[in-house]
């Protein structure tokens, strides 16, 4: 089971149990390139991956590398080549390359596992 919490973090960033820092959505409103206005926020809550891509995923906003699709938006922990430490995703559970090679490699996370998103920062 994934756990991602964001107890005493800085606002947006979550703790991954096994995999280190990760930084989340800015909770901030964007321009969909469908055409409309959405929040970007990786929601509490408890879901389950249910589809993963083993390898470079490309949709409307942006590149992902090796995503586990956990929430019914489209929400997936995922590499990338920057993690910053402020919020910068569109929701989306963002770890480094080498952490998500790491989930990969070890099956720390495969279909079917629990990912619990919560502790909102004040």
């Amino acid at each position: 089971m994934g756990r991602i919490s964001n107890r005493s973090k800085p606002a947006g960033w979550r703790s991954c149990g096994r995999c280190g820092e990760t930084s989340t959505g800015t909770n901030e409103h964007y321009q969909h390139p469908a055409g409309y206005t959405a929040l970007a926020e990786t929601p509490d809550g408890r879901d389950r991956i249910d589809w993963q891509v083993d390898g470079w995923r490309r949709n409307e906003l942006g590149r992902l590398w090796c995503p586990k699709y956990f929430h019914p938006d489209g929400i997936a922990i995922h590499g990338f080549s920057s993690v910053p430490a402020t919020p910068s995703s569109h929701g989306c559970v963002r770890v480094t390359i080498p952490a998500m090679n790491f989930i990969w490699d070890n099956d720390i996370a495969p279909n079917g596992s629990t990912v619990w998103v919560y502790g909102r920062a004040p």
